[in-house]
């Protein structure tokens, strides 16, 4: 071994002469071939396996390589594609969401024929105040002004309550400041709806300044009346779902606990009632986003026709 280690060398010489010879005699015939095969078959043989067994090596690395780079293509495709699916598949509720939102401003465009309205978009509010007020994308460019009656998904929602040119406040009929003259459609009887502190985080309003011995009952409608200032009559407004009595310096009183026809929990798009009435004549007022509406001064509202 020691003597193969010094000549390897020699030994590496003498083997490329051998096996140059084995390719000159397999393509000439200047040695017999029987012959020269017996006496290189030894050495031929393995390397041709050897070198095949390369050969074979090599061409699965190259195989697998490619096959490799096809397939982290494919993968980066089909990556793309799923996330494509991920955000239209996140969009289908949304756009479900949007339709039904329009389905029902649809329906309450329906309903009430008889009033001029206008869409408009909710475009902020108050996380303090997300069921009292809130803001929407019309203003006095697009004929919308204060008192203003606001529709939800079937009944008042609200009223508007400060305008600028480009956008509006609107003050729900959960808010204090809101009220309403309205009547029951059972029974004719009249009264005032207006937002109550106590009530407004169960989504609920109060209904008084009923006359004496007037008869509500749970499930009966209540509708805007035509003897109150600036809401057009017979828009619903909500349902009796309980009658209370009250003790006050006039005597045994009652009033209902109304829950509102609208859902102020998830509304995107309202409508805007773009006329004003008072009694059978019109208001027209206008006001700056930046002042505050007095309540009081609203019976003093210039008359316009």
């Amino acid at each position: 071994m020691e003597f193969i280690n010094r000549h390897k060398r020699l030994f590496l010489i003498l083997g490329v002469i051998i096996c140059m010879a084995g390719i000159v005699a397999s393509v000439t015939d200047f040695v017999p071939r029987h012959a020269l095969g017996r006496v290189l078959s030894p050495v031929i043989v393995p390397m041709q396996r050897a070198t095949s067994s390369a050969v074979d090596w090599v061409g699965g690395r190259f195989t697998v390589l490619t096959q490799s780079e096809e397939l982290l293509a494919e993968n980066r495709a089909l990556r793309e594609e799923n996330i494509i699916l991920v955000a239209e598949n996140q969009r289908i509720p949304l756009l479900e969401y949007e339709l039904a939102n329009f389905e029902a401003m649809l329906d309450t465009f329906q309903r009430y024929p008889q009033l001029p309205m206008k869409g408009a978009r909710i475009i902020g509010q108050n996380p303090n105040q997300w069921q009292e007020r809130f803001y929407i994308d019309r203003g006095e460019n697009s004929g919308i002004f204060p008192h203003m009656i606001v529709l939800g998904d079937g009944g008042v929602l609200g009223k508007v309550l400060q305008t600028s040119r480009n956008y509006a406040l609107v003050a729900t009929i959960m808010d204090s400041s809101f009220s309403a003259a309205v009547r029951n459609v059972r029974t004719e009887d009249l009264g005032v709806v207006s937002g109550n502190i106590d009530l407004r985080y169960d989504g609920l309003m109060r209904m008084e300044f009923m006359e004496a011995g007037a008869s509500f009952m749970p499930g009966d409608e209540i509708i805007t009346s035509s003897h109150g200032a600036f809401f057009p009559p017979g828009v619903l407004v909500g349902t009796v779902i309980e009658v209370r009595p009250r003790q006050d310096a006039a005597g045994l009183m009652q009033y209902a606990i109304i829950e509102p026809a609208v859902c102020l929990d998830r509304i995107d798009v309202v409508l805007v009632v773009n006329r004003i009435f008072s009694n059978e004549r019109d208001i027209d007022e206008t006001t700056d986003i930046d002042e505050e509406v007095d309540e009081d001064d609203e019976s003093g509202a210039n008359d316009e026709d």
